[in-house]
């Protein structure tokens, strides 16, 4: 009798590892397609654009889960316009930024890569922002109006 123990163990364990294997086959398949029905051309980070895979994940630099970038008939992609990780900055009147450092750290724009740059709006007016990692972002959007102050004080001196 003891002897059959371990078998229907084996066996139990042996259907276990099948369902996960057909469990994440049907999750990888679900993530590769989409509502729109549109192609996945490869999935990219929102704050390190220059992050590219060809499955999803997460990025590499931060951590953040990495998003689809789509195709469509007229070839263009939801890719991020240029450097910025807001693809609306592109397409809005921002005042650029006047400082070579971040606002929230300090730190000169360019020393740890690209810029994170964005259009930070409020009453109506947009206006350039640039920190010089992902991390400061967070940080600025906790406290907009001590680094606005900055920011105008700078614009003002020029």
């Amino acid at each position: 009798m003891p002897a059959k123990e371990p078998m229907k163990l084996k066996a139990v364990l042996l259907v276990a590892a099948i369902v996960a294997l057909i469990a994440g086959a049907i999750t990888y398949q679900a993530l590769s397609q989409n509502s729109t029905g549109k192609k996945i051309l490869y999935y990219t980070c929102s704050m390190h654009p220059s992050v590219k895979s060809d499955k999803p994940g997460s990025c590499p630099q931060c951590g953040m889960a990495l998003e689809p970038v789509y195709g469509n008939d007229d070839a263009t992609t939801n890719a991020p316009s240029g450097t910025t990780n807001n693809a609306a900055a592109s397409d809005t009147k921002a005042t650029p930024y006047p400082l070579t450092t971040c606002v929230v750290s300090g730190e000169k724009l360019g020393e740890m890569g690209a810029p994170i740059v964005f259009v930070y709006t409020n009453n109506g007016e947009n206006q350039e922002v640039k920190f010089c990692c992902p991390m400061c972002k967070p940080k600025f959007l906790a406290d907009p109006d001590k680094y606005m102050k900055t920011i105008k004080d700078a614009e003002a001196k020029k």
